[in-house]
């Protein structure tokens, strides 16, 4: 069982709420919310309830969902009930063309050995259930090959596909890094490479122009042990911190 004060209680505090509003045919009082929701009613004081349900209230519409109050009449006086608007809460129906389906299940497959492999399962699932059967006959397979006439369009002589894609902004300084790849790896980096020196050795010395080093540095950390970095020290220092961090949250490890 969940510790009474603990993230899972509270959790479970706010999905039993939810159920209690969502299926009430009329705005239920705070006390009547009280009766129904058990960790409501194992508060240790009207006080005590009064500052979690205040809280909860808070919490269920910051997260979106939407949660109405209204006056409700009984014999002694008016009331304040509260309920959630199943039209407002409910999702709509959700529809795939063809080819989406087709996707989703590439996306399946690509995910059978990974950490998503359990939730990918079981949308295919709900979709089979509702008796949507995934198009696998439209998937493109085989080798790419050219659409459209050759030079259908002149491309401009002072075109720069780089400067047009760039996320940052203000002014750039160019700058240029020294790396050493093993071969066959580091693709992305040889593809925009000003130079690259093939060597014997089963490594490659390839030129790269760069403009935010801590974003350079992140992109070199991803290849792991194939990329090293020679110059600038800037850039080497930041990918040695964030390998030594790496290793460091994950002890005793293979480096």
């Amino acid at each position: 069982m969940s510790s009474p004060g603990g993230p899972a209680a509270k959790t479970e505090r706010l999905l039993n709420l939810v159920l209690c509003l969502l299926y009430t045919r009329r705005p239920l009082p705070k006390s009547k919310i009280r009766e129904v929701v058990p960790q409501y009613g194992a508060a240790a004081s009207d006080e005590a309830f009064d500052r979690m349900f205040e809280r909860d209230k808070d919490e269920l519409r910051e997260l979106g969902i939407p949660l109405v109050t209204e006056e409700t009449s009984s014999i002694w006086e008016d009331e304040t009930g509260y309920r959630i608007d199943q039209r407002e809460y409910a999702l709509p129906d959700i529809a795939f063309e063809p080819d989406e389906l087709a996707v989703l299940g590439l996306a399946s497959r690509t995910w059978a050995h990974a950490s998503l492999a359990g939730p990918a399962a079981q949308a295919l699932r709900k979709l089979k259930a509702d008796g949507i059967e995934r198009d696998v006959e439209s998937l493109i397979s085989g080798p790419a090959r050219r659409v459209g006439r050759h030079d259908a369009f002149e491309v401009p002589a002072d075109h720069r596909p780089r400067d047009m894609i760039r996320t940052t902004e203000g002014e750039q300084t160019t700058q240029h890094a020294t790396l050493r790849a093993r071969e066959g790896r580091g693709l992305s980096l040889r593809r925009r490479a000003t130079r690259v020196t093939e060597s014997t050795d089963g490594w490659s010395v390839i030129e790269v122009e760069y403009s935010d080093p801590e974003s350079f540095a992140d992109e070199v950390t991803g290849y792991g042990p194939d990329v090293l970095v020679l110059d600038p020290e800037e850039v080497r220092g930041s990918v040695v911190r964030r390998l030594e961090g790496a290793a460091a949250a994950h002890p005793g490890e293979d480096a």
